[in-house]
């Protein structure tokens, strides 16, 4: 028993999630909020009870065999695993209803994105265009006004429009970073990614440039100049080295470095977040 809670543990990716942590904490800064008890439980039950139970969600029908963000050697999930993914996210889900009716709003659509995403009956992200949306939309912008609602945030000022289109483009890169080392895994599966599509080397340019754009933006909503570029210059020089290897290392090598890169970008982000946010 012990060891199946610890593969469940593990299925809900936590480090993957807790890179995703800028949006979030993006949301309530525009709240004008400090940091509190309550909402240190908001960010946790976001990003290991919604977020991780999305990723646990998705992995039950993927059951990749290969490389995964933040796992290179996925453990098999058993059939008791699927419904826990639910109940988790939806624990998260009422929570916030509790907390805030908007929050609990935004939490349901991400609840049912990420359903979308993955279900066999729908699996978006079995079309490009489908799987591109839902994490924009999911993982970008709905985490912003979760953090924001959460925060007791009402009203809207330009700057988080701008902050909300670079929470998308940096969702996106880093989605399509991980489907570099995951191509032969998507294609066996019919999967239309970016990945199989345009392959590693073309892809790893799409997100840097993505990359690039959103994280200026997501910047530029607190600072002006080279600062908000800190995001492309932190991507460039690994970028301009592994193009060179992309398509010769096998893919727990790509893995190794494409999860360094979203966790070198993700902590700069933060970083200039709780200093100055």
């Amino acid at each position: 028993m012990f060891k199946a809670l610890t593969t469940f543990f593990l299925h809900l990716r936590l480090p993957m999630q807790f890179t995703l942590a800028p949006f979030f904490i993006a949301g309530a800064s525009f709240a004008g909020r400090s940091w509190t008890p309550a909402l240190l439980v908001d960010f946790l039950l976001a990003h290991a009870a919604l977020y991780g139970g999305c990723t646990a969600f998705n992995s039950y029908y993927d059951k990749d065999e290969g490389p995964i963000a933040f796992m290179k050697k996925p453990l098999a999930m058993e059939p008791w695993m699927l419904p826990a993914s639910v109940i988790l996210q939806l624990i998260a889900v009422f929570y916030f209803f509790a907390r805030d009716v908007p929050a609990g709003a935004v939490s349901t659509s991400m609840f049912l994105l990420g359903v979308a995403y993955s279900h066999p009956l729908i699996r978006l992200k079995k079309r490009l265009w489908g799987s591109l949306i839902t994490v924009a939309i999911g993982q970008g912008g709905l985490a912003l006004f979760l953090g924001f609602f959460v925060a007791g945030g009402r009203t809207l000022r330009g700057e988080f429009f701008l902050c909300l289109l670079g929470s998308m483009l940096l969702a996106v890169g880093f989605y399509f970073v991980t489907q570099i080392f995951q191509i032969e895994e998507d294609r066996s599966r019919g999967d239309r990614t970016l990945g199989t599509i345009l392959g590693p080397r073309k892809t790893l340019y799409v997100t840097w440039c993505l990359v690039a754009l959103g994280g200026a933006l997501f910047l530029s909503s607190w600072f002006r100049g080279l600062v908000a570029l800190i995001p492309a210059l932190a991507f460039a020089p690994v970028v301009a080295l592994w193009k060179k290897k992309i398509e010769t290392w096998n893919s727990e090598r790509n893995h190794d470095i494409a999860m360094m890169l979203v966790l070198v970008c993700s902590l700069a982000c933060l970083g200039f977040l709780l200093m100055f946010g």
